[in-house]
């Protein structure tokens, strides 16, 4: 609830995003609008499915590596990045648009997810 009321978009499941991709395609297609940005609307939606899809690699590569315990050897990081993501979006001043901060929560989420 807190990504789709910060970002419009959902970084703990993809089907959300899925839907957003195909109704910003359908709506303004390629076009760039004054609320889009520098970018059309979809590729943001596109960009979230990605980063979590690398946050899937990332875990599966260390499980395969033989990390026995994956959970234990990501979970400081993962917690740092999130106390991370949330100081940077209280006190400093936004460079990029906040709701790219979301890019930085799906890979967390995806490797929260597959560790469960």
């Amino acid at each position: 609830v807190i990504c789709m009321t910060r970002y419009d978009a959902m970084a703990t499941m993809m089907t959300g995003n899925v839907l957003h991709l195909g109704r910003d395609l359908s709506k303004s297609g390629f076009r760039l609008t004054p609320e889009t940005g520098l970018l059309p609307d979809f590729v943001f939606h596109l960009c979230t499915i990605c980063a979590y899809i690398l946050g899937l690699i990332v875990h599966q590569v260390m499980e395969r590596r033989g990390q026995k315990t994956v959970a234990t050897a990501l979970a400081p990081g993962l917690s740092l990045a999130l106390v991370c993501v949330e100081i940077y979006e209280a006190f400093i001043p936004a460079v990029i648009p906040p709701r790219w901060n979301c890019m930085l929560l799906a890979p967390i989420f995806a490797v929260q997810s597959n560790i469960c």
